[in-house]
């Protein structure tokens, strides 16, 4: 039986959980031993493999010299960093903690990346999007694509409950920087949104700071929830998404979550980059005017509708986590990668 060592340093985020749970699974069903661990074995057999999750793990075992077979880079980590410093400095948000951080992490692992690429050669990416721009810095590589699945839930989970008002939503593990990737639309386009139709942002999800709980219920047109006990009570009470994430690189779970529970979803396109293939499943704002004119799409229960309807009929078919790793795997053993 064949050891794979995967070395993946965040153990308490859900979005890495699901990718590596997927692809153990998997790799379970194949009689392979896995181990997944937070520090690199001190010695590996001729038969063991290693595999990375993560620029940062992927980077420091080239740094170790370590023959690391493939590396889950998962996202294009510097290009999402560097989008997201061109958003924040094209809104004149420089005052954001976050975008120092973004530009300079960005140009940090855009050289870091090229090291990773010239001495790992299997790179595994979840978007098109992200394979492309790297693929322009290294085309030598091998890339696969394996986009993120989700569960999708019962006809019961996803009816909404009514309100009088127009629930527009936003869920997230809150940090600093999460807040200021939502903190834009609030400051600059929630209150303008009210000054024409009578809407109030849900905010939920855990993680936030006492600092953070303050900022979001000082704003009259914000209902704070936090940590919420199943995403069917977050999504059943609301009725618009809002994908505010500026970064334009790798899957937005909460949007194919979204997706999942059939629920309307708008925002700017940077949130949408790995949903490129997608056609009108969801709605592109790139100005108050056009938040306002996809708020009024809801009111038109048809137009929503089909929108809800392509894109779920979309993610059952593309983002199943059992089917697209097995075809990751599958390809992995036909070459000999694992």
């Amino acid at each position: 039986m064949k050891t794979i060592y995967l070395v993946r340093y965040n153990e308490s985020s859900p979005g890495v959980k699901v990718i590596t749970d997927a692809f153990t699974r998997v790799l379970h069903d194949r009689n392979y031993k896995v181990v997944v661990t937070r520090v690199f074995p001190e010695r590996l057999n001729d038969a063991d493999i290693l595999i990375t999750y993560g620029p940062k793990e992927a980077y420091d075992a080239v740094k170790r010299k370590l023959p690391v077979r493939l590396a889950l880079l998962v996202d294009n980590y510097s290009l999402g960093q560097l989008n997201k410093a061109k958003f924040f400095l094209k809104r004149g948000k420089i005052c954001y903690k976050d975008f120092w951080y973004s530009l300079v992490t960005g140009l940090l692992y855009r050289k870091r990346e090229n090291t990773i690429a010239r001495h790992i050669k299997h790179l595994m990416f979840v978007s098109q999007t992200d394979i492309d721009h790297f693929k322009r810095r290294n085309p030598d590589n091998t890339y696969y694509l394996v986009p993120n699945g989700v569960n999708i839930p019962n006809t019961a989970e996803t009816e909404k409950t009514k309100s009088d008002t127009l629930r527009l939503g936003v869920l997230s593990n809150w940090t600093d920087a999460t807040v200021q990737e939502c903190q834009w639309f609030i400051e600059d386009i929630l209150p303008r949104l009210n000054a024409k139709d009578k809407v109030r942002l849900v905010v939920a999800g855990k993680g936030a700071s006492p600092k953070s709980i303050a900022y979001f219920n000082r704003s009259p047109y914000i209902e704070y929830l936090g940590p919420v006990a199943s995403l069917s009570d977050f999504f059943r009470n609301i009725d618009i998404y809002v994908a505010t994430v500026p970064r334009g690189c790798g899957i937005l779970n909460k949007v194919l979550d979204a997706f999942a529970y059939r629920t309307l979803v708008i925002g700017i396109q940077e949130s949408f980059s790995g949903f490129s293939s997608m056609e009108k499943s969801y709605i592109v704002c790139r100005s108050l005017e056009d938040f306002q004119h996809a708020i009024e799409v809801v009111a038109d229960g048809q137009i929503a509708a089909e929108y809800v309807q392509n894109a779920s009929n979309y993610i059952e078919q593309h983002n199943n986590w059992d089917k697209n790793y097995t075809a990751f795997t599958n390809r992995l053993q036909s070459e000999r990668i694992i």
